[in-house]
C-alpha cells in the first residue's frame, strides 16, 4: 500500500466515512476444487492399490481354495473397475452439460469478434 492510500485511508477514518477493506476472497475459488479433486484422485489411487495387494490375503483368510485365489482377486478387482465406470460416466456427462452452455456462449463471443479482427470477411 502507497503512502497516499494510506494517508486517504486515515483522512475517511477520520471524517466518519466508510473504510474500505480488503476484498474477500471468493467463496467457490477453482483451486480449492482442484485441491478436492486431486485428493479425491490420490485416495481412489491408493484404495485400489491396496485392494490388489490385500485381496489375495483377505481371500486365504475366507478359506478360499489357493487355486482359485488369482480367479478371485481378478474378479474382484475387475468387479470395482466396472461397478466405477457408471459413476465416472456419470460424472463427465454431467461436467458437459453444466459447461456447454458458457462454452457455446464464449465461443459466440469469438465468432462474433472475428470480422473486427480480420479473420472473418
Amino acid at each position: 500500500m502507497t503512502a497516499e492510500a494510506i494517508g486517504e485511508r486515515e483522512a475517511g477514518a477520520r471524517s466518519g466515512a466508510a473504510v474500505p477493506g480488503p476484498a474477500p476472497a471468493p467463496a467457490n475459488d477453482w483451486r480449492t476444487l482442484l485441491l478436492l479433486f486431486t485428493l479425491a484422485g490420490a485416495v481412489e489411487s491408493q484404495a485400489f492399490g491396496h485392494l490388489g495387494a490385500f485381496t489375495p490375503l483377505f481371500l486365504q483368510q475366507l478359506q478360499v481354495p489357493p487355486a482359485q485365489i488369482p480367479t478371485w482377486t481378478g474378479v474382484l478387482s475387475a468387479l470395482g473397475f466396472v461397478l466405477g465406470l457408471p459413476l465416472k460416466v456419470a460424472l463427465v456427462l454431467a461436467g458437459l452439460l453444466i459447461a456447454a452452455p458458457f462454452t457455446v456462449a464464449f465461443m459466440m463471443q469469438i465468432i462474433r469478434q472475428l470480422p473486427m479482427m480480420g479473420l472473418w470477411h
